[in-house]
């Protein structure tokens, strides 16, 4: 599945801006907790958002889990990123 790069722009605007909320909002925190914090923001915004979480899969397939690594380029992401990855393939469409 292509993703064209106008999303992939939105998507890691959007990502941006959540990692951007959480670090100010949890300033402190371990990264086990920077990853779990992130591993339920993104599990929450997909549950609400069907556009965010098939914007998110899309970019998961079409680039695999080292686009959205790179997309983030952010300490929240380093372990979280596996674990989503697994929800969602679980997950029905």
């Amino acid at each position: 599945m292509f993703v064209n790069n106008s999303k992939n722009e939105d998507l890691t605007e959007e990502l941006q801006g959540i990692l951007y909320h959480l670090s100010q909002t949890y300033p402190n925190a371990s990264t086990f907790q920077k990853q779990t914090v992130l591993q339920m923001e993104l599990q929450q915004r997909a549950r609400t958002d069907p556009t965010f979480k098939q914007r998110f899969i899309s970019a998961v397939k079409a680039g695999g889990i080292e686009l959205a690594k790179v997309l983030t380029n952010n300490p929240f992401v380093s372990v979280p990123i596996e674990t989503v990855k697994g929800w969602i393939e679980a997950e029905p469409n």
